[in-house]
């Protein structure tokens, strides 16, 4: 399920009515909007400790991507930020490793801190981009889709960092990618309605 302003949830049903039913709603993660709102609005009352070194080292990393004129230039940044200085870590798959704040901060994550953390910072960035949440190599699995000018682009930060970690190594194999190439190692549910399918800003 996804929701605005919020990076991932699950639902359970609880109960049914003649004139309806009643939802459980489980957050797992905190909004995104309201680092957003902090940012924009400067005011980081809202946040907790940990809030605001996220926000204080997301906001150093978009400063710094505004060297750049072109939204593709910063989503290559941004991708290439992430595979240097995150380590992918098995064992922070249930708590910390799930956030922007385990790939940003403690730089070490599973899949989806590397999606938030990516997602956190093209928002910021005011690039357009969304989560998606499938299968890869026979598991649960997430990654991002980036408007760049003409259309949408598949981008997977997790599988362009090498396992084990090697220091200085950066793939851009699944950097803006189309719905084709991705199909080949990836299984999501497309609806049709944001298909990827310009070849324009692939990385070469």
């Amino acid at each position: 399920l996804q929701l605005p302003g919020v990076l991932s949830a699950s639902v359970e049903k609880k109960e049914s009515y003649e004139n309806g039913a009643v939802f459980r709603v489980e957050i797992n993660h905190v909004p995104e909007y309201v680092f957003l709102l902090a940012w924009k609005t400067k005011d980081t009352t809202k946040l907790s400790g940990d809030g605001k070194k996220l926000l204080r080292k997301a906001t150093e990393l978009v400063e710094l991507a505004q060297q750049y004129t072109s939204a593709y230039e910063k989503v290559v940044f941004f991708h290439d930020y992430l595979v240097l200085n995150t380590k992918y870590d098995m064992l922070e798959s249930d708590s910390v490793g799930q956030t922007a704040y385990g790939a940003l901060v403690e730089g070490r994550c599973v899949c989806m801190g590397y999606t938030n953390a990516f997602y956190l910072l093209l928002s910021m960035a005011g690039i357009e981009n969304e989560i998606v949440y499938g299968e890869a190599g026979g598991e649960a699995h997430a990654w991002n889709k980036v408007w760049i000018d003409d259309g949408w682009y598949h981008v997977d930060v997790t599988w362009d960092d090498p396992m084990p970690d090697e220091e200085g190594c950066v793939q851009h194999t699944y950097l803006n990618v189309t719905d084709e190439f991705m199909a080949r190692t990836h299984i999501w549910k497309d609806d049709g309605t944001r298909p990827a399918t310009q070849t324009k800003w692939n990385y070469v």
